[in-house]
């Protein structure tokens, strides 16, 4: 169970870190324009 709610939490971070990293790249296509 502990393990499984680590887990999850790991991949919700990861998730975070995709989202932000993907928003820095539309904000640099958005400026570029």
């Amino acid at each position: 169970m502990i393990v499984t709610v680590a887990h999850s939490v790991h991949l919700d971070k990861k998730s975070e870190i995709v989202n932000l990293s993907e928003a820095g790249h539309n904000a640099l296509e958005n400026s570029a324009i």
